[in-house]
């Protein structure tokens, strides 16, 4: 396994290709290819995350994941990683 923002990851889940969740003894969170990050809107592809980079932590930064690629995620957390983002980054959703 490789090490994350959050340390030596444990189990890995690729959603798709260029989408793959790590988890950790105590955290988790997305890793995006170089060429998924750049399928993001670039207002949800420039946003500060908390660990930067590809890597977007699973409790806020994830909603921006699941958001952009909704086709790889149930309705439930679509819906949920809306409601996120609408009150965490609601700059992002002020025409969404």
């Amino acid at each position: 396994m490789i090490n994350t923002p959050w340390g030596r990851a444990q189990h890995s889940n690729n959603i798709a290709r260029g989408i793959t969740f790590y988890s950790t003894a105590s955290h988790g969170g997305f890793k995006l290819s170089d060429t998924r990050r750049l399928e993001m809107p670039s207002p949800f592809r420039e946003e500060d995350t908390w660990a930067g980079g590809n890597w977007y932590e699973e409790d806020c930064d994830s909603a921006l994941v699941i958001y952009c690629f909704p086709q790889f995620f149930p309705e439930n957390q679509v819906k949920a990683a809306e409601n996120m983002l609408r009150s965490y980054k609601p700059h992002l959703m002020k025409d969404k």
